[in-house]
């Protein structure tokens, strides 16, 4: 979308595009557009629509200094081998516990059939 919120159209014949730093889209024909960067009045209200659109059913404003990266891919805010090494940390814990658990069940258990039998 454009800063007017309309789709960008691109020709058939413009087949070398370059994003400038502020959201310009142009070809070898000339510019074609401004990507819209907006920001959110409410961002916890933002709607899912896909796999990366959102949609903001609250008002929206410009960005005053928008940047835009061309050819650059975000990478993740997870570092895997940190969150694998804690997962495997919590599996540990929870076995431990869940060990613990059936071990003081069969205790409870040993202890009232041992009381039952002796009151028998």
């Amino acid at each position: 979308m454009d800063i007017n919120g309309q789709p960008i159209q691109l020709g058939t014949t413009d087949t070398q595009l370059a994003v400038t730093g502020d959201g310009s889209i142009s070809s070898q024909n000339g510019v074609l557009g401004k990507i819209g960067i907006v920001t959110v009045a409410d961002p916890t209200k933002l709607q899912s629509e896909g796999a990366t659109l959102l949609r903001a059913d609250t008002p929206t404003s410009q960005a005053a200094q928008p940047s835009v990266i061309q050819g650059v891919v975000e990478d993740s805010n997870v570092n895997p081998v940190l969150e694998l090494t804690r997962m495997m940390s919590e599996e540990r814990d929870y076995q431990f516990t869940t060990q613990l658990l059936q071990a003081e069940n069969d205790r409870i258990n040993s202890t009232i059939d041992k009381t039952l039998t002796a009151g028998s």
